[in-house]
């Protein structure tokens, strides 16, 4: 590992959930009413619409 940033897709042509997502990891802690902190999470974040029969294509 070089520890520069890459790119992550993960692309499901026939999914029902989302067609195309992009992978993102990260670190994040709060301090105010409660403490927490989380290291090493990872997230997929995707735009979709949905209609009554699943996604809407473009």
């Amino acid at each position: 590992m070089t520890g520069k940033p890459h790119r992550a897709v993960i692309r499901l042509p026939e999914g029902f959930e989302y067609r195309e997502a992009e992978m993102a990891s990260g670190s994040f802690q709060g301090h105010k009413d409660w403490d927490f902190e989380h290291s090493n999470c990872y997230g997929a974040m995707w735009y979709a619409a949905y209609g009554p029969y699943g996604i809407l294509e473009a």
